[in-house]
């Protein structure tokens, strides 16, 4: 008889041992009972006197019944042992239980336990065809001009595998680049999975990926869980030779992955932020050098943190400095909104300058952000008629009051409606008008479980919150002093307030909304974005999707009306985001035959920021915002990394934070630990929290100091709950 420690996909952080009356391979996928349940595990090894005494373990076997160790049910299959190996180290390096990112792993293939074998011959049946590599010799073939070939050639022929970082402008082809890259990968009989940040969108992705490829196939959460096992299978075995998904697409067993594409590298969704926290673009960096393969990181605006690697020699970078077609890069106007939004940009200033008051009880005192606005310190009271001159007048009104879009640009639109063309208002916010006021209790209506206001989504007539998805029907009382005779202010705008005023100024235009909440499926994104391409659509509206590499040939026109950045944000690359996405959206623009032309509209038109947009001045943008972080100390130059205590008992959550504070690790030189400090948004689904932020030097193993402090968590309630994100992209 044989025994094996073998990894189970529950949230522990230890392996069980089974027996075995053969020899089975490490990574071999087997059937075993666990409480009374039949589930699937997977050998981590054969324990001999050797291993036994990894701390790991959670029995000694030598030392145990032997009677009392269950025997494996039924053995599946082998799994790859270097994809074994990376979701080892993604656990270690997020401090996540192996049982949980083994779950994550195999979830696809979990519930259908009993039809594994019926799915894997259905599978074979469906993706065998599209392992013949007689299959490629008859699809499309790709052109390259000059300087897409050079960078090409110096990809595909580099004396080893490494991390490239391919920086190219918008509309220069990278996509060409590395599918001709892929192309000869498959015709040798390997894998290739691509990343990207939106899958809602990747329908002229998809289109132009299986004219070159073939069978390509889309990992994401619309495909059924039969779908997901068939293509699982389809993966594993070979079959299946290009895959295209979002991030969990990374934790696929491929069984000849030889090369990774991740596209719009620079794009925040590789993070996952909610339940196992991790970036995807970084981990894939780490599979492509378990698996000794080859990664490019594409992006016409590259993150600060892969620039970075290039200046230091980890990453090679090639650069595309050209449009495919020729044409130049969009015109750009800026256009100062400052004298016709006076009163507006004064309410603003004011909503954002939240007031502070003094909450003591008898076990804690802390400042807690006051976000109540009081009418009666707004010096200007003519701020408030004009808000209620917005809630009851005609869309001409609000034009010469409170004008989204300049004059200027309404003509400019007009011009471009004329010479056929089409245009692109984006506004990074969903719904209509995004805070509510009450003139009764002066409040700012918030959520109810959330520290954050409500969005009034005018075509539902609901208020909605943007961050647990509660919402209910807007009837015009305050929900929170109950006041039914009180008018409700509205302040702010969304891509729906923006569509009515486009709607009411143009008429016969034909308008798209492109937002997270309007194209909700791959279904509607593919009939709008269809709709776009074809030329049936007039304007589009739209949030960061539209930014995500979208490519729409009669596009002319891109209009940005908020183009002011913000620098107050809980997101530490704000800085970087908003040149990012300035630069993305301006890229849609004039991409085929004629020079586009751009408009941003701002109350700040001498802002650095803006200088290097206007400029397209990327490095120098670049060299300022490395040289802010080094002065500041923030990565590339040093680790950080967050830990939340969060519960639904506030005074428990705060107790619970102090005694990990008091257990806290020495602070020094290259070490520094602040906190407990309430969340920015302190309250979110209910849960109150409290933050904890590290920041170490490079050289410090900062996941083995978290863990060594986490060894105290045993003393918390067992109402609060630890979070820990490693390499955070915000603090909310």
């Amino acid at each position: 008889m044989y025994y094996y420690e073998i990894i189970l996909p529950i949230n522990i952080n230890f392996y069980l041992t089974y027996s075995f009356d053969e020899i089975l391979e490490n990574g071999t996928l087997v059937i075993v009972e666990l409480r009374n349940k039949k589930t699937l595990g997977i050998i981590y090894r054969r324990i001999t006197e050797e291993t036994n005494d990894d701390k790991n373990s959670k029995n000694n076997i030598f030392s145990f019944e032997k009677n009392k160790i269950k025997s494996i049910y039924k053995v599946i299959s082998v799994i790859n042992k270097k994809f074994i190996d990376f979701l080892f180290w993604v656990a270690d390096y997020n401090i996540i239980n192996y049982g949980v990112i083994y779950k994550m792993a195999i979830s696809s293939i979990l519930k259908r336990v009993k039809n594994f074998t019926k799915d894997l011959e259905e599978s074979q049946k469906i993706y065998k065809l599209c392992s013949n590599i007689q299959n490629y010799n008859n699809i499309s073939k790709i052109n390259l001009n000059n300087e897409q070939n050079l960078v090409f050639q110096k990809i595909n022929n580099f004396e080893y595998p490494t991390v490239h970082l391919l920086h190219g402008v918008t509309g220069s082809g990278k996509t060409e680049v590395y599918l001709k890259i892929i192309e000869d990968i498959i015709k040798k009989n390997g894998q290739a999975l691509i990343l990207v940040p939106e899958i809602l969108l990747t329908t002229q992705m998809f289109s132009r990926f299986t004219e070159v490829l073939g069978k390509v196939v889309v990992w994401h959460s619309d495909v059924n869980p039969k779908q997901k096992a068939l293509i699982w299978h389809g993966i594993k075995n070979n079959n299946i030779k290009v895959v295209v998904g979002a991030r969990s697409a990374l934790f696929l067993s491929f069984a000849n992955l030889q090369i990774i594409v991740v596209d719009e590298e620079h794009d925040s969704s590789f993070k996952q932020e909610e339940g196992i926290i991790y970036n995807a673009r970084d981990m894939a960096v780490v599979r492509s050098k378990i698996e000794n393969i080859p990664i490019i990181l594409v992006s016409a605006t590259p993150s600060i943190e892969s620039v970075y690697n290039t200046r230091i020699n980890k990453y090679i970078l090639h650069t595309i400095n050209t449009r495919y077609t020729g044409v130049k890069l969009p015109q750009i106007q800026i256009i100062d909104m400052k004298s016709v939004r006076t009163d507006m940009y004064s309410l603003q200033e004011l909503i954002h300058n939240k007031s502070y008051k003094k909450i003591e009880d008898s076990s804690h005192s802390y400042n807690k952000q006051n976000n109540n606005i009081d009418i009666d310190n707004i010096n200007n009271k003519n701020l408030i008629n004009d808000l209620k001159i917005l809630n009851n007048s005609t869309n001409n009104d609000i034009i010469k009051k409170l004008p989204i879009l300049h004059q200027k640009t309404i003509s400019e639109i007009k011009k471009t409606l004329n010479e056929k063309k089409q245009s692109l208002i984006f506004i990074n916010r969903r719904g209509y008008t995004t805070i509510l006021f009450c003139t009764s209790c002066s409040a700012k209506i918030r959520c109810t479980y959330c520290d954050f206001h409500l969005v009034y989504h005018k075509k539902n007539n609901t208020i909605n919150c943007h961050y647990c998805n509660y919402h209910h029907n807007y009837n015009g009382h305050c929900i929170l002093c109950g006041n039914k005779d009180i008018e409700i202010l509205h302040y702010g705008y969304g891509v729906e307030k923006v569509a009515e005023e486009v709607l009411n100024t143009f008429p016969e235009s034909r308008i798209a909304i492109l937002a997270s909440d309007t194209i909700n499926s791959v279904k509607k994104s593919q009939d709008i974005i269809n709709k776009i391409y074809n030329g049936d659509i007039d304007i589009i509206i739209g949030t960061q999707i539209v930014a995500k590499g979208l490519n729409f040939p009669k596009l002319h026109l891109i209009v940005v009306p908020e183009a002011t950045p913000s620098y107050l944000s809980i997101d530490i690359r704000v800085v970087e985001k908003t040149y990012q996405i300035l630069h993305q959206v301006i890229g849609r623009a004039g991409r085929m035959d004629v020079q586009g032309k751009v408009i941003l509209q701002t109350e700040e038109p001498q802002s650095t920021i803006l200088k290097y947009i206007v400029s397209y001045d990327q490095e120098s943008f670049i060299d300022h915002e490395l040289a802010m972080r080094k002065l500041s100390n923030s990565p590339p130059f040093s680790r950080m990394a967050l830990i939340t205590c969060y519960g639904y008992h506030e005074i428990t959550t705060l107790k619970a934070s102090k005694i990990l504070r008091d257990k806290a690790p020495q602070q020094n030189d290259k070490l520094t630990i602040m906190g407990p400090s309430p969340a920015p948004f302190y309250k979110l689904r209910g849960y109150y929290r409290y933050l904890f932020i590290i920041i170490a030097d490079k050289q410090l193993n900062i996941q083995l100091i978290i863990k060594k402090w986490l060894d105290s968590r045993d003393l918390l309630p067992k109402t609060v709950r630890i979070k820990v994100d490693i390499d955070p992209y915000s603090f909310f």
